[in-house]
């Protein structure tokens, strides 16, 4: 075994040298095999290949001018031209015209134009038509769908589409993300939401068992995302981080209901002011945070009484849950259901919520 592979390593420069030769003297070739053509990557006067191929296999990295079938590339694949099919690559597949297929890398995917799925780590695409996933994605003229941590849009015209990442920047209608920054998205789906035509607000808001959250608010015409923080009166040590989503109804200029599902998570904080480590990690285990997770959907009335100063309020459905028995004081005396125990608290309650909001932009 080991002499036959000696011979294949051997022999493969040799086999490499003839094909190439062999492929030099056509346009076009079915198979196609480089171990790295460096010249064309480090040499600026020299020209590009004038090679189409079908099948190609890039040992390290390799160039050709068109592309038509499967190219696979343990490093590189660079394409001068068009790639229609399937291009794969371990850090970089780059063409320089139209791609139409799947092109997937360990990297990045570097097209003028695409049309099919990008696989990456970061894909990119001055015309995009179809489907990116990665860790960034970015096109100057987007139509499809853009799938990953940070999505971003830069064309002149609205996107046709949808994005969905922890950040979402571009003219997209559809968004959906922790925060999304658009021009005239009017159904923005996210905690916070900057849109140029839009809305933010600031505000706060208590209910029933002692909470009381400064809120901000944002989104467009009918949609808005939710973030907060407060304290509970009742245990004046709990800390309260909100995050909602909620949606308009819009029956005039003074007046609207606002339907809102959100979480708030309560718990204390854990402050040390030392340099022991010892002593900060004995004092962290030894603490009681006593969470306590709540989940609730509102119905609103909102009154615009002043001038960007609207009074909204109005009942709530609840879900109250804890591991911590301690807790039980924050739990409200009227409930629809319940399930105490000697491990958790859980609850299903009527409850309301009220405050006061200034509209920031409309």
């Amino acid at each position: 075994m080991r002499q036959i592979l000696f011979i294949f390593f051997v022999l493969l420069p040799f086999v490499v040298a003839s094909a190439q030769k062999k492929q030099a003297q056509s346009n076009h070739s079915f198979f196609h095999i480089d171990i790295f053509d460096y010249k064309y990557y480090f040499c600026d006067e020299c020209n590009f290949p004038k090679s189409t191929h079908n099948l190609t296999l890039n040992l390290l990295g390799g160039t050709s001018k068109n592309q038509y079938g499967l190219v696979v590339g343990t490093l590189l694949n660079v394409i001068d031209n068009n790639a229609y099919g399937i291009q794969i690559a371990g850090l970089y597949n780059y063409v320089g015209n139209q791609g139409k297929g799947l092109a997937v890398t360990g990297f990045i995917n570097n097209y003028k134009s695409h049309t099919g799925v990008q696989i990456a780590g970061f894909n990119t695409a001055e015309k995009m038509r179809g489907v990116q996933i990665g860790f960034v994605n970015s096109s100057i003229d987007m139509q499809g769908i853009q799938i990953g941590f940070m999505n971003n849009y830069e064309g002149l015209q609205t996107l046709k589409g949808l994005q969905i990442g922890v950040l979402n920047e571009g003219k997209s209608r559809f968004q959906i993300g922790l925060c999304n920054i658009s021009e005239n998205n009017q159904y923005p789906l996210g905690l916070v939401n900057i849109v140029k035509n839009g809305e933010m607000n600031v505000g706060l808001a208590s209910d029933e068992i002692g909470n009381v959250t400064a809120q901000f608010l944002s989104g467009g015409q009918y949609l808005y995302g939710i973030v907060g923080l407060g304290f509970n009166t009742k245990s004046s040590d709990h800390l309260i981080l909100q995050g909602g989503i909620g949606a308009h109804l819009n029956f005039s200029s003074k007046f609207r209901i606002n339907m809102e599902v959100s979480t708030k998570f309560l718990t204390r904080t854990f402050i040390y002011v030392g340099n022991d480590d010892a002593e900060y990690e004995k004092r962290k285990k030894e603490f009681d945070f006593k969470a306590l997770t709540g989940y609730s959907f509102g119905i609103f009335p909102s009154f615009n009484f002043v001038k960007k100063i609207e009074l909204f309020g109005g009942p709530t459905l609840n879900y109250l849950h804890t591991n911590t028995l301690d807790n039980k004081s924050l739990f409200s005396s009227k409930y629809i259901w319940k399930d105490f125990n000697s491990t958790s608290l859980r609850q299903l309650y009527i409850g309301y919520s009220v405050g006061l909001r200034y509209v920031l932009k409309n």
